[in-house]
Parts: structure tokens; sequence; C-alpha cells
């Protein structure tokens, strides 16, 4: 069964989440935000250690945690699609300079594709791609942008998830403007 914990970063108030398999000890984690601590916080007292570092699109509030956690473990890869990865090293891109506070971060170890599959910590996902940011394809693993917990319900094979759901929907005004689903198992 799937594990999901939440952590909000200030001052945008962005979800970095951390997902894990229970009886497992390795994570997935996701957008990491511009307070590091908090999520370096939560990893030692849960005993976690992140298989993977996942970055759904490359503004600064997703990226700005980036670089404490490959610091902390430099053996997760950093993920993130192909059309965002000039955002990690470029401040003006990633909108963190315009803010007076320039944020870049290591570069990739992968850079993902549509349809790219991507194994980490005992769970599975295809890559899909979204062109709701800048009119550019983004990524993301299964519509978890804004909602990972959708997500994370998709894991379970009983599950399924759909943007139209008010449950999931609600949680981000952007994705009631792009149509996904999520199916049970993608593999």
């Amino acid at each position: 069964m799937p594990q999901i914990h939440t952590i909000v970063s200030l001052p945008f108030e962005e979800n970095t989440y951390v997902v894990w398999q229970a009886g497992r000890r390795d994570a997935l984690v996701i957008d990491p935000g511009l307070e590091p601590d908090l999520i370096l916080a939560f990893l030692q007292e849960e005993e976690l250690t992140p298989a993977a570092i996942l970055n759904t699109h490359g503004h600064a509030d997703h990226i700005g945690g980036n670089a404490a956690l490959k610091h902390a473990f430099p053996q997760a890869p950093l993920l993130i699609g192909f059309n965002e990865a000039p955002l990690l090293t470029d401040a003006h891109a990633n909108l963190s300079a315009p803010f007076g506070f320039p944020i870049v971060s290591p570069t990739a170890d992968r850079l993902v594709r549509e349809g790219d599959v991507i194994e980490a910590a005992g769970i599975t996902r295809r890559a899909m791609s979204s062109t709701w940011f800048a009119a550019r394809p983004s990524w993301f693993l299964a519509a978890m942008c804004c909602s990972a917990k959708a997500w994370a319900a998709s894991i379970s094979p009983a599950a399924t998830a759909s943007c139209s759901s008010r449950e999931f929907a609600k949680s981000c005004s952007r994705c009631r403007r792009i149509r996904w689903s999520i199916p049970a198992m993608d593999r």
C-alpha cells in the first residue's frame, strides 16, 4: 500500500510529496521545495532514503530543494522532463531571479520523455506530458504535477483516479484545465 506525505514549502505554499511503499525504506521525493530542511527532517524521522528525486517541472518553487537533497543523498538520481532541464540552471527561466533570490539546481541525472518508464522505490510509472506551463511540453508521472495523492492512489491495483473527480481536481485549479486520467496500472 503506498504511503504519501505532503510537505508544504513557503512562501509559495508549494507541495513536496514523499511517496513510498509500506514496509520499504526507499522513497520518491517529488518536487522538493524551498524548505529542504523540512524534507530532510521527515526523511530522517521516517528512516527513508530517496531512491529518486523527481521534478514535475522546473519552476523555482519545485526545484529549490534539489541541491540540498542531492548533497544529502548523492546516489538518488534527479529526474526532470527534457524540455524543463534548462530551468534547473537558469534563474531567470525558472522565475526565481525576478523575485530577488536566484535559485539554481544541480543538473538532472536523467531527462525524461513521454512514454519513458520510471522505476524506483518499488513503484513503476510511465511519464506523461502536458503543455499547461508556458505552452511548452512539461512532464509529470501519472499526473502527479499537482495531485500526487491521485498518483499515489493509482499505485494500488484497485484504484483509478481522474482529474474530473472533485477530490483530486479541487486541490489544483490548473488540473481542471487539462484532461487526464490515471489507469490503475499502466505497465
